[in-house]
């Protein structure tokens, strides 16, 4: 979703909405505390089932993090009309073919694990496609990895 002229940005106009829908306890902890470490940009919500990110969609947030292996069924399916381009899927490695897998079914950022603590802010920032500030890759793919 790109946001056009007139329309305003949520990153540069206040503290946008994430769901952080990642199944592994650990990784979700950590995604959620590198967004709080980001002096207060991101107003995060963090939800272990997908039957939470079902019912987090209806605050209608700006974006979802999900794990790879929940893109399709979560993404693709449970959750109606939100976004598939504000949706970042967090991968299990820096393989090109799980990225570019991801990317065509319409993911807004496509993240390896392995560089969630570098790049996440990075990759929702992508997936917005509209920050005014802070560091925003410009690959015409949507991959913020070097995989």
């Amino acid at each position: 979703m790109t946001i056009g002229p007139g329309d305003v940005c949520p990153v540069s106009a206040g503290r946008p909405q994430v769901v952080v829908a990642v199944a592994h306890r650990a990784m979700r902890a950590l995604i959620v505390d590198l967004l709080a470490a980001e002096h207060g940009c991101w107003a995060v919500s963090a939800v272990a089932g997908m039957a939470g990110l079902v019912g987090a969609i209806t605050t209608q947030p700006d974006l979802v993090v999900v794990d790879a292996a929940d893109f399709a069924a979560c993404c693709c399916g449970l959750l109606g009309s939100f976004p598939l381009d504000r949706v970042v899927v967090i991968g299990p490695e820096p393989d090109p073919a799980y990225r570019r897998a991801t990317l065509d079914r319409g993911a807004g950022a496509w993240l390896s694990r392995d560089l969630v603590a570098d790049e996440l802010s990075a990759a929702l920032r992508l997936a917005l496609d509209c920050c005014s500030h802070g560091p925003v890759p410009t690959a015409p793919d949507r991959d913020v990895s070097n995989g």
